[in-house]
């Protein structure tokens, strides 16, 4: 994935517009090799940030890497895309849709957004209610919360969730997808991610609240005790019970340490 850490508007230009061309051909010249070496795409988004007029040809740049026979090139193409693409990749992004990589199609999934929400939803859609992989299908909720109303898509999302194809990956997301668009009242079906032993998507709850507090503090004084609760009551669940990996264990502690500190006693 491109650009995991570090946004590209973070970074000052360092060339000018001839160099910037004469990088880009050399990418292109790069795939030609069909080489398995890396491909730096995270310097050819940044170029296509600082020269706008050299954009098309980075997009055209990253839908030919898309087709690579490296599949970590194709993803990493796919990825890019989310961050200078627009309408005329998508042909593009629906293709890498069916790429047989999950990792490729979930990229896919996540960069749909850029071309717009009435190309989009309909591809969205189909992921969700369709046999596609677990990130695919997660990634694809996750593209649903770029869009200027995510909460529009609820319907579609109950769908999903009625559906026998959804993965919980994609489950997982949804419930934190409700729970942000739509407040407090979906907090119970959030928190009973935690009846899911042993499945790492179970953990969300304490990595939303650990990575959002804020999320913690808009809910009211019963929802602050009931999350309270249902956390300690998991973390005392799965400390003696070996098969859970110590780290849950300790996060877990360290979250519900934290949130008690910052909360009134309940």
């Amino acid at each position: 994935m491109v650009f995991l850490t570090t946004d590209p508007d973070d970074f000052e230009r360092d060339i000018t517009s001839a160099q910037a061309e004469e990088e880009l051909l050399g990418y292109m010249n790069q795939l030609g090799t069909i080489s398995k070496n890396h491909v730096d795409f995270e310097r050819l988004v940044l170029i296509a940030r600082w020269f706008p007029k050299r954009q098309p040809l980075a997009a055209a740049i990253l839908r030919s890497a898309a087709m690579h026979p490296t599949s970590f090139i194709r993803g990493d193409a796919v990825d890019a895309l989310g961050f200078i693409g627009n309408r005329n990749d998508y042909r593009c992004l629906v293709s890498a849709l069916n790429d047989p990589d999950d990792l490729v199609a979930s990229s896919a999934a996540d960069s749909l957004f850029v071309v717009g929400e009435r190309l989009a939803i309909p591809h969205l859609r189909r992921v969700l209610l369709g046999l596609y992989g677990r990130l695919t299908q997660k990634f694809a909720v996750i593209c649903l919360t770029k869009f200027d109303d995510p909460a529009r898509f609820v319907p579609m999302l109950n769908e999903a969730l009625r559906s026998r194809n959804i993965w919980v990956e994609a489950e997982a997301e949804i419930f934190s997808f409700k729970l942000a668009y739509l407040g407090e009242s979906e907090l119970e079906t959030f928190l009973s991610l935690l009846d899911r032993p042993r499945h790492y998507e179970y953990m969300l709850p304490f990595r939303e609240f650990q990575a959002n507090p804020e999320s913690f503090h808009k809910l009211s004084t019963s929802g602050q005790a009931l999350v309270l609760s249902r956390l300690q009551t998991f973390k005392e669940m799965i400390e003696p019970d070996e098969e859970y990996p110590r780290w849950q264990v300790t996060m877990a502690d360290e979250v519900i340490q934290v949130l008690m500190s910052e909360t009134p006693a309940v």
